[in-house]
């Protein structure tokens, strides 16, 4: 069977719910096809939908010692740092970094496909998501090292790249995102707003 073939059926598993079948398949397709770019692409999703997050780190790091520029394979490693930051019980200094590496993956991939909205989006979440007050809140509540003004301008940095991802691709996880600026720049209309055309 060949490599385009078992990526069908692994995808046709998928759908169906069958994700050990698919998880086979893909396995299968690795020992012959290994260096296939939309197979690595496809192994490396799995792995995200899994919550495997370090494999998929790994997986798509391997794949970007081969090719550089592969944009499954920089959007996989700023997603990857982008949870890492988010889940991470470390200090504001390292989450900071990961937040950071997260952008700086997705800004790569844009720089080789400036169409790619999943890479825009990821950015525009990984600038927003950095700046948010409870992320940044000190012992005593106050914030603890970007000023309002800063804030104020990666949040709308934030909401420049989710507006121009709406207008082509309209997914509701981006309406949402744009609502969660807004509210935390404290324009709770415009938030509604947003927000309520999710479910129009």
């Amino acid at each position: 069977m060949s490599c385009a073939a078992k990526l069908r059926k692994a995808t046709l598993s998928r759908a169906s719910g069958h994700l050990k079948e698919q998880e086979s398949l893909l396995r299968e397709a690795n020992t012959s096809f290994n260096k296939d770019p939309l197979l690595r692409a496809q192994i490396t999703h799995h792995l995200i939908s899994q919550e495997k997050w370090k494999e998929a780190s790994d997986f798509a790091s391997q794949t970007r010692r081969a090719n550089q520029d592969d944009v499954h394979a920089l959007c996989a490693l700023g997603a990857y740092h982008y949870h890492v930051a988010r889940e991470s019980k470390a200090s504001e200094a390292d989450r900071a970094r990961d937040f950071v590496r997260s952008a700086e993956a997705y800004n790569r991939a844009l720089e080789v496909d400036p169409k790619c909205a999943i890479a825009a989006q990821g950015l525009a979440i990984a600038i927003a998501e950095d700046n948010l007050p409870p992320r940044r809140a000190g012992a005593n509540g106050a914030s603890e090292s970007q000023g309002p003004v800063v804030k104020a301008k990666s949040l709308d940095m934030a909401l420049g790249i989710f507006t121009r991802i709406r207008d082509c691709v309209p997914d509701r996880s981006v309406l949402i995102n744009i609502g969660h600026c807004y509210s935390f720049k404290g324009d709770e209309e415009q938030a509604i707003e947003a927000v309520s055309t999710v479910w129009v």
